[in-house]
């Protein structure tokens, strides 16, 4: 979680798929090390399939990523079933490095 770490803009605003509203980088990468080292996430299987970008700017762009996942876990320990979903993302170009501003985590199905 620390390499994701390295995506995230200081100030971004991440929102899962539960709808939680995570507010900074900080508060980012602990939300989700908890998740992946716990029950949770901790033998997902994560995979992309679609990833479309906007250029807004030249240093501003709109991604919509779309993802797979299986092998994750409800907090109790039962197995979930293997889903797919959207990610929206705001990313920003700063003294030539891209990170993410924005996040939208969305299930599809």
């Amino acid at each position: 979680m620390d390499s994701m770490g390295t995506m995230l803009n200081a100030n971004v605003d991440f929102v899962n798929v539960a709808g939680i509203w995570l507010k900074g980088k900080t508060e980012t990468i602990r939300d989700h090390k908890e998740k992946h080292l716990g029950v949770v996430f901790k033998n997902s299987v994560w995979t992309t399939d679609t990833v479309a970008i906007k250029y807004i700017k030249p240093d501003i762009a709109v991604i919509h990523l779309g993802w797979g996942l299986s092998g994750d876990n409800d907090p109790d320990g039962t197995p979930r079933k293997p889903r797919h979903g959207i990610f929206t993302w705001v990313v920003i170009k700063e003294n030539g490095v891209w990170t993410l501003m924005t996040v939208q985590n969305t299930n599809k199905r």
